[in-house]
């Protein structure tokens, strides 16, 4: 296993949560209503799962290792581009809460952005992962040596680890102080 391939696992469930979306824009051009649950539990999905645990792997691991490489500009402009695309992911993401919440207010017109910004993020990941998975990752491995590409593994299971240990803290002091608020 390589760093590469625990991302593109990754990968693989960011796009049935794609497939979701759609079926949710679906419901919004046929019903002109949209589901607020399943809008903010794919908002918790993209803002912790897609981009805290995966682009987190991929900014502060495989991109940081890269940048200390002489990357061809070929490499150097996917990299810039990859970057750029997540931060245009966070953007819609956010653009997404914001026009959900108008619409759950009474907004009519703010289901029209919900509508853009869920056909945002179901246009840009499956090309953001094709261009990683075809374009970069496999490419890339080359400027690296076998023992660093263990070392990125490595680092890529010490995340997680870590990542789910943040997580779970953070949610048991939430737990903890209902607890001490609530009895």
């Amino acid at each position: 296993m390589e760093l590469i391939g625990l991302l593109m696992i990754e990968h693989r469930l960011i796009e049935q949560i794609v497939k979701a979306l759609e079926t949710e824009l679906y419901h919004i051009s046929h019903d002109n209503i949209a589901h607020p649950t399943f809008i903010y539990n794919a908002v918790d999905f993209f803002r912790t799962y897609a981009d805290r645990f995966h682009h987190g792997k991929e900014e502060d691991i495989l991109f940081v290792e890269l940048a200390k490489k002489p990357l061809n500009t070929e490499h150097k402009r996917i990299m810039g581009e990859l970057e750029e695309e997540h931060r245009y992911a966070r953007r819609t993401v956010g653009q997404l809460v914001t026009s959900t919440e108008k619409w759950s207010n009474g907004d009519a017109d703010a289901l029209l952005v919900v509508a853009d910004s869920l056909k945002k993020l179901s246009v840009l990941y499956p090309r953001h992962i094709l261009k990683e998975d075809m374009e970069f990752f496999h490419p890339c491995q080359e400027y690296f040596t076998k023992s660093e590409r263990v070392k990125l593994l490595e680092a890529g299971y010490q995340f997680d680890q870590n990542f789910t240990n943040v997580i779970y803290q953070e949610r048991m002091k939430s737990l903890l102080e209902y607890g001490r608020h609530n009895l």
